[in-house]
């Protein structure tokens, strides 16, 4: 059994399983913000270009840029909540033996805490310059202010 210090807590988890750490979590980031450009790829070109073909003061292709926006917001957003709610983890995280999880069952999230998770608590951490972010490099339990906002932790399998 592997001892994880969480806010003055110590817990004990399953042996092999440790907190997700910084680096690793960055580049499954990294590879899963790659899969889903490449997703999105297509119909981001397709809208851009029917938009360019209209004119920048046609009221149509403004329309279209809004969409294109919409569309990359929610095709980032059914990527990670699908992985998340069905298989635990996204692609990049699955590569590294990461599993995102809810602190207080311990099981895949949905959808709710997909958008705490991505949107509210990422945006928080725009708000304080990363800081949230950096927050998994020097916490014991290894969680940032979007896993504090959502109730979710990060945990690797250790092979």
């Amino acid at each position: 059994m592997n001892q994880v210090q969480a806010g003055g807590v110590v817990e004990t988890l399953p042996g092999g399983v440790v907190p997700g750490g910084f680096w690793i979590r960055g580049v499954a980031a990294l590879i899963d913000g790659c899969i889903a450009g490449v997703i999105g790829f297509i119909p981001n070109i397709a809208l851009t270009m029917m938009a360019a073909s209209l004119g920048p003061e046609s009221a149509l292709a403004g329309v279209l840029q809004i969409l294109n926006l919409v569309l990359g917001i929610a095709i980032g957003f059914f990527y990670v909540g699908w992985f998340l709610k069905n298989k635990g983890a996204t692609p990049g995280k699955m590569i590294f033996g990461l599993r995102v999880v809810d602190t207080e069952t311990g099981t895949n999230i949905g959808y709710g805490k997909t958008f705490l998770r991505q949107y509210v608590g990422m945006f928080l951490n725009f708000l304080t310059l990363g800081i949230g972010l950096l927050m998994v490099a020097f916490r014991s339990d290894k969680r940032g202010l979007h896993d504090m906002v959502a109730g979710t932790r990060v945990l690797r399998v250790v092979r």
